[in-house]
């Protein structure tokens, strides 16, 4: 993420930027193996453990350090919600990165 947008952003719209921030997210948590059945859960706990101090310095930071520090309680192997996805094409993408090794998808989906 361009952090002049974020900054510039969180100063002009501060509202709309943390929803794009927390939405980001909460995409990097699907995108890594957490159920949309269980988002919810997800997201009250990200939101539950974000630090205050790393929060003040930069929102972004703050918000994926607490999305990957909960992100093993929720992962499933597996199980891919099939229906949520228009194209074969948009499945298959999404079950390649679920097949790499963790550390790998993290800097996958982080980037």
């Amino acid at each position: 993420m361009d952090a002049n947008w974020q900054s510039n952003n969180l100063q002009n719209d501060p509202d709309s930027a943390m929803l794009d921030l927390h939405e980001r997210a909460m995409l990097f948590g699907y995108q890594n193996g957490v159920p949309a059945t269980k988002m919810k859960s997800y997201q009250v706990v990200v939101t539950e453990n974000i630090s205050t101090a790393a929060f003040e310095t930069d929102p972004a930071i703050s918000l994926y350090r607490a999305a990957i520090l909960n992100l093993y309680s929720f992962m499933t192997e597996g199980e891919v919600e099939e229906e949520l996805f228009r194209f074969p094409e948009d499945l298959e993408t999404h079950q390649a990165i679920l097949s790499l090794p963790v550390m790998e998808r993290l800097v996958l989906t982080l980037h």
